[in-house]
């Protein structure tokens, strides 16, 4: 049954593909170009029929509803750096009509409740919207980012900072939050001094919108330059971060320990009736802190100063070599990603969506495929992705296909769904396009 919903699924998006063509795919061109002076490879024909097929179908729907919010981030991050970084305009005005339509409806109607989505949905897409602005602005294509977006975003970001409460409730606001964990607060639980997902977004999106204003001749906010030294502040701090022997980079080891998705970190497999085994020196998980290779760049190019700049890419540094040296590992031929970002595997998330049901070993390794990994501008990342572009096609299927989500169960829209989305060719077009982004470090 599985697999004829998938079957049925492929037909319809191949159908819309169809007839996703037409004046309202694309929005108004006032530029010839973008400037790069860091060219990409260009497709050849036929990945460009494939990027066509699903990226350019992609930005043809709303993305912003409660069902695909939270995925179109992850998959169409990296589409949108690759059509910057080869100048193709046809993909750049594609993502311009979609943002446009974006800041049209959320300002508007609001017709799929998009500002009553939860805190990390809503971050993580306007994280992948002021990356846009931010790359328009890089790119001399101001004229392409829609008006509507700045002052929708900054005013919520900025009473984001001041006024959301942190995770777990631990303190009042984000901002207090910062200040505490740099102070070496001790909470009740480990976990509440974590600088989470949510975290790394609100100070990279304020960090984009820093740098937007000023590409763009404008003064930053009050809230933007404070948001930009806190960031310099988290990734100096020797409380925080621990440099490897190898040139690598851990940051906040240990203070995941006891939280209950990594209970089970101290097992190596899943085994009947296993009791909890936590580890007290567990790090982040590699699939969650695949976001920090996009947000430390965000980081970095916010720094007013060339030594606090030259501190966070000396991190952007050692961490494409822990990816490239310690979580990224050769295994039966493939590239596969460790559990925690040390190097090591351990279980988690255990039970977490069904009963019995985790991750060990190498099996949440799909983060790989969505990209993000990329961006660290490194070229034995550039390599291990010209190398996992070797491996496809690749089946939906968990017995042939290493990377295959089995644990994820939400309803997901065809292209970011794994029964359906290697069939249509999202994964393979992402890895394409992460293979030929340019590989030296922009600094």
């Amino acid at each position: 049954m599985p697999r004829i919903i998938s079957f049925l699924a492929i037909i319809a998006v191949m159908l819309q593909s169809m007839t996703a063509c037409g004046p309202s795919a694309q929005a108004p061109s006032t530029g010839d170009a973008c400037a790069t002076d860091a060219p990409a490879v260009a497709l050849t024909a036929e990945e460009a029929a494939l990027y066509d097929s699903t990226v350019g179908v992609l930005l043809t729907q709303e993305l912003w509803t409660d069902r695909d919010i939270y995925d179109s981030a992850h998959y169409l991050m990296l589409p949108m750096h690759y059509a910057f970084a080869v100048g193709d305009m046809e993909k750049i005005n594609a993502f311009a009509a979609f943002f446009d339509r974006f800041a049209a409806d959320v300002t508007g109607v609001d017709r799929y409740s998009f500002q009553e989505q939860g805190i990390l949905n809503r971050l993580q897409f306007y994280y992948f919207t002021t990356q846009f602005m931010v790359l328009c602005a890089e790119n001399g294509c101001l004229e392409k980012v829609p008006g509507g977006l700045l002052p929708m975003i900054e005013p919520q970001v900025e009473t984001g900072f001041s006024e959301w409460p942190s995770n777990w409730e631990s303190e009042p606001s984000r901002r207090e939050h910062f200040y505490q964990v740099l102070a070496g607060k001790q909470y009740p639980f480990s976990y509440y001094s974590i600088i989470d997902d949510a975290d790394m977004f609100l100070l990279a999106i304020l960090c984009d919108l820093g740098v937007y204003r000023q590409k763009s001749g404008t003064e930053l906010t009050a809230v933007e330059t404070e948001a930009a030294e806190i960031a310099y502040k988290l990734l100096a701090s020797p409380l925080l971060n621990e440099e490897t022997e190898d040139g690598g980079w851990v940051f906040q080891r240990g203070v995941w320990w006891d939280y209950p998705d990594f209970a089970y970190a101290g097992h190596q497999a899943i085994t009947a009736n296993m009791e909890p085994k936590p580890r007290r020196d567990v790090t982040w998980d590699s699939s969650h802190f695949m976001r920090m290779a996009a947000c430390i760049i965000s980081w970095r190019n916010a720094q007013p100063t060339q030594e606090r700049y030259a501190l966070i890419e000396e991190r952007r540094a050692q961490l494409a070599t822990q990816f490239a040296s310690e979580i990224c590992k050769k295994v039966n031929g493939y590239w596969l990603a460790t559990t925690f970002i040390d190097g090591t595997n351990g279980v988690y998330r255990y039970s977490y969506n069904t009963p019995g049901v985790g991750y060990s070993g190498y099996e949440n390794s799909s983060h790989i495929l969505t990209g993000w990994w990329g961006l660290l501008e490194d070229e034995r990342i550039c390599q291990i992705y010209a190398e996992i572009l070797q491996e496809f096609p690749l089946e939906a299927n968990r017995d042939t296909n290493p990377y295959f989500d089995f644990a994820t169960i939400r309803d997901q829209n065809p292209f970011y769904d794994d029964d359906t989305g290697y069939d249509l060719g999202m994964y393979q077009c992402i890895v394409v396009c992460a293979s030929k982004l340019p590989c030296d470090s922009r600094t």
